[in-house]
């Protein structure tokens, strides 16, 4: 697997509740970045939960992952992905925060 070293920014997004996720999201990422779903917000890379104006609100050009661990830990792992939603380890999840200039952790409740 490989991750693009153009990353700028790494968006790590640990919660989905309390806050415009379309609006933020979309206002705050650029081509370029990469956005990590974790902790609850894994539930927002489920194909049959995930919200499409969140997706299509974000530019095609940020790359959006998921943590595997945090899909199992909630018995989620055999579910079906977002297509837009590519799943990796840790092992990733250190490689892409070393190819990122920066990184910022939202949560959302």
């Amino acid at each position: 697997m490989s991750i693009a070293a153009e990353t700028t920014t790494l968006h790590q997004l640990t919660g989905h509740r309390g806050f415009a996720l379309p609006t933020t999201l979309s206002a705050l990422c650029r081509p370029g970045d990469a956005l990590l779903l974790m902790q609850e917000a894994v539930w927002l890379a489920l194909a049959e939960t995930a919200a499409l104006l969140l997706w299509e609100g974000i530019d095609g050009a940020v790359a959006v992952h998921v943590l595997s661990r945090d899909l199992e830990t909630r018995g989620l792992g055999a579910r079906q992905l977002h297509p837009r939603i590519q799943r990796i380890d840790d092992a990733h999840w250190v490689e892409l925060s070393e190819r990122c200039q920066r990184s910022v952790t939202w949560s959302g409740g």
